[in-house]
């Protein structure tokens, strides 16, 4: 019984610490997102492979087609492997809390390391993921639509994150379709109005 302990205690001790991870991911704003990510794009997920390492740990690789670029050392119409914690090899699964990119799936990424070594290379987990829609809806981590960039305003506190950056603004989708007559709408922010709002945030300029 020790020894079953001793040669399983390391693997143990690595999934709770991941799981912790996963669960307390730290809220960020729009600003950082803009300004510490390494890389964002505007892309596709083509194909995805997991394996597993001599150490029994599971990693999926993620490859992306590059569309556009909206800041970062990319270039448009390449392709981009990011490494993601987690996948299914065989009948071995493991989960880190990732949600893993799926393929055909479209959308805008800011990454916060190219190189890897990280638990989710995209900063803020979900934060630094928003899906394009087939009719170009852009929808954040949290699963609404996006519909502007607000002032960014300073925490108060140490917050969890709910799936999208401070600062983000985001209607459910329900809720901009069920508007009355003589209400203004609020229209959801195109994906190029999103990346232009992004790069102004990059470059130190004004909403």
């Amino acid at each position: 019984m020790r020894f079953l302990l001793i040669r399983f205690l390391p693997g143990l001790l690595l999934a709770l610490s991941l799981s912790l991870q996963a669960a307390s991911i730290a809220e960020i704003d729009s600003l950082r997102l803009a300004r510490q990510s390494q890389a964002a794009f505007q892309g596709e997920v083509l194909a995805i492979r997991a394996e597993e390492t001599p150490a029994g740990r599971i990693y999926s690789f993620v490859d992306f087609q590059v569309e556009d670029v909206v800041f970062g050392p990319l270039q448009p119409g390449s392709v981009l492997t990011l490494r993601f914690t987690g996948g299914r090899v065989g009948d071995r699964q493991f989960s880190a809390g990732v949600e893993i990119p799926r393929p055909g799936e479209r959308g805008i990424y800011f990454v916060e390391s190219i190189d890897g070594g990280l638990i989710n290379p995209l900063l803020g987990w979900a934060q630094g993921r928003f899906h394009i829609e087939d009719d170009g809806t852009l929808v954040a981590g949290n699963g609404e639509v996006v519909t502007g960039v607000g002032p960014v305003k300073a925490a108060t506190a140490l917050r969890l994150s709910r799936g999208v950056a401070r600062g983000i603004e985001t209607r459910p989708g329900g809720a901009l379709q069920a508007q009355s007559r003589g209400v203004t709408r609020v229209q959801p922010m195109t994906v190029d109005a999103f990346k232009a709002v992004i790069r102004s945030l990059r470059e130190g300029g004004k909403r």
